[in-house]
């Protein structure tokens, strides 16, 4: 029953988000010929782009002398063609991962695969604000350890599932061809894992839910045509 209630949350939020586009590509409908001299979205078209981000954190106490630390890293790739002004269809690479060292070491990492279709809401030269879609396949890794009472403990978990991406941004246009986007992004993943308990070597199946929001930062570029 949780399982189906949340299918049926990410149903509804996707109908929702499916009506907003399409009542406002209703309210924004007009001569195409003309859109397709204005917007760098246009029909034709081919987009591709990356986005990433970095960090890295030290943490030390000097009363008890210690130091923990961890490193994060995120790339996105995607890529696709414009099947219509401001129309965009293709498919988006992602991968993160997360390391923490200290009393506990953390090791995480995450990829998602899947096709994409983002709407571009104006036919402005200068950018637009767009919305991003993209159901698929996702993969995910985590390992714990920590020591207590001189016993190492572990815990590892593995596995696989369905994910959603949506991405809400504004994507800025240079001379036509370069785009920087900014945005926020939604991630939603359903998985069923396989973990590991040490000491006891104790296996289990479990189905987790993980729910990541972050900001998005990207370049892109716009190309007429995808060879020479």
């Amino acid at each position: 029953m949780p399982r189906m209630k949340r299918l049926r949350h990410c149903t509804l939020i996707l109908a929702i988000l499916s009506i907003i586009c399409i009542g406002n590509s209703a309210i924004m409908a007009q001569d195409s010929s003309a859109d397709s001299t204005a917007t760098p979205f246009r029909t034709g078209r081919w987009l591709s782009g990356i986005s990433g981000m970095i960090s890295s954190t030290v943490n030390e106490t000097r009363s008890s002398d210690e130091r923990t630390s961890s490193n994060e890293y995120a790339l996105n790739i995607i890529g696709g063609q414009f099947f219509k002004d401001r129309w965009l269809v293709g498919g988006i690479f992602q991968m993160n991962r997360s390391d923490a060292d200290g009393l506990t070491d953390l090791n995480s990492e995450s990829l998602f695969l899947g096709p994409l279709i983002s709407r571009y809401f104006s036919d402005a030269e200068g950018g637009s604000l767009y919305l991003t879609l993209s159901p698929g396949y996702t993969r995910y890794n985590n390992s714990i350890s920590f020591i207590d009472e001189l016993d190492e403990n572990l815990e590892e978990s593995a596995g696989s599932g369905f994910g959603f991406l949506i991405n809400l941004g504004y994507s800025y246009v240079v001379f036509d061809r370069i785009a920087f986007d900014i945005g926020v992004a939604i991630t939603q993943r359903w998985l069923n894992v396989e973990r590991r308990l040490e000491p006891g070597d104790l296996v289990f199946s479990d189905d987790i839910n993980l729910r990541d929001i972050s900001f998005s930062f990207g370049f892109r570029v716009l190309l007429d045509r995808l060879l020479p």
